[in-house]
């Protein structure tokens, strides 16, 4: 039986090779903390303030030729992951580093946000004689959204600085992932 052997990486920020241990899947349940920055800053010399926040979405398959002709939900096949490894922040108090931790937080809840659109849009695009590239528009489409969305956030908050806007965005950003609650990593969709 011909197999697709198709392991694909959807990277938003960027394409991260890293083991089990430094990635933590979205939860709802589960915020970034600071001891979840583990790569190494750049020095911190002087009146630095910034981040890398290493979030991006992966989307990987493997199935044989049947088994994806049969296959319609794809949303265990992608997640909203944080790379802990990649990650970093530069701050001189306790404070600043909060306020990343939560511009942070903010930027991967809008991850997961993109991740269950792009889990919708794969349930609605893919059809039973679809090819193994189906999904392509979509994933260039909204990476495109997605980005303009982190720039905006980025540029409205200060970087997390201005902590009343950076709540306002992120409870608009949850209540976006509420309404798309049918695609979750784990759920599945209604027909």
């Amino acid at each position: 039986m011909l197999k697709y052997s198709l392991i694909l990486l959807f990277s938003i920020f960027q394409i991260t090779q890293s083991n089990a241990q430094s990635v933590i899947v979205w939860s709802g349940e589960s915020p970034l903390k600071i001891s979840d920055f583990i790569a190494k800053s750049p020095s911190n010399s002087g009146n630095l303030y910034g981040c890398q926040a290493s979030c991006s979405i992966d989307f990987g398959f493997r199935m044989s030729a049947a088994s994806f002709m049969l296959t319609k939900n794809f949303n265990n096949k992608v997640k909203a992951v944080f790379t802990r490894n990649t990650s970093y922040l530069v701050a001189n108090t306790e404070e600043q580093k909060q306020q990343l931790v939560a511009y942070s937080q903010c930027i991967f809840d809008v991850t997961e946000l993109y991740a269950r659109k792009f889990r919708k849009r794969l349930f609605e695009e893919k059809k039973a004689f679809s090819n193994s590239e189906f999904y392509a528009n979509a994933q260039e489409e909204l990476q495109k959204e997605l980005q303009a969305r982190e720039n905006y956030i980025q540029t409205a908050t200060k970087l997390g600085q201005n902590t009343e806007e950076l709540t306002k965005i992120r409870t608009q950003v949850l209540a976006e992932i509420a309404e798309l609650s049918d695609y979750c990593y784990d759920c599945k969709p209604k027909k």
